[in-house]
């Protein structure tokens, strides 16, 4: 069973013995979508509540319309929640620390260890960092931080913590 190291909206860094995955768990980001989801049916629902003091029809038609919206934000986080456990994860790539090589999707050798960086770059509009690896023919974003959907620092301090340069 793989150990979640880190976790970033749908992209994720598992670890399976000697073997750390960065792949991209479908159906399981989207973050933004449901906290805006659920802000519009909190607003809706306590405005509503507040309307149906004076005017009562007003306030139950907007009531009809908030109740859903949350209930499907809250819907969705559950939903995901179980995709989480379920869902299998579509590798980027892979970090065989038993041989010493950056492994492609398909387990084809890009590169020794050695010869890796992973570095933090800024994302266009957004606060939140991605996370860069780099060997000597390429490079590929393998983390993009979110507010909403995790930070790429675990990920940063587990790959320092197996020697790598980050």
């Amino acid at each position: 069973m793989p150990t979640m190291i880190a976790r970033c909206g749908s992209g994720v860094l598992v670890a399976e013995g000697e073997r750390w995955t960065f792949g991209h768990q479908p159906g399981t980001g989207g973050n933004v979508f449901a906290f805006v989801l659920g802000l519009f049916g909190v607003i809706l629902s306590a405005n509503a509540v507040t309307i149906a003091v004076t005017q009562h029809i007003a306030g139950l038609a907007l009531l009809l319309v908030g109740l859903p919206l949350l209930a499907a934000a809250v819907a969705l986080v559950r939903s995901r929640k179980v995709s989480r456990t379920t869902a299998a994860i579509v590798p980027l790539v892979v970090l065989d620390f038993a041989t010493g090589m950056l492994l492609d999707r398909t387990g084809r050798p890009l590169a020794p260890l050695a010869q890796v960086v992973f570095a933090a770059r800024m994302q266009l509009a957004s606060s939140a960092r991605m996370l860069e690896c780099r060997w000597p023919a390429g490079h590929l974003v393998v983390l993009r931080g979110d507010a909403f959907g995790g930070s790429i620092g675990p990920a940063l301090d587990a790959l320092r913590g197996r020697g790598l340069r980050a």
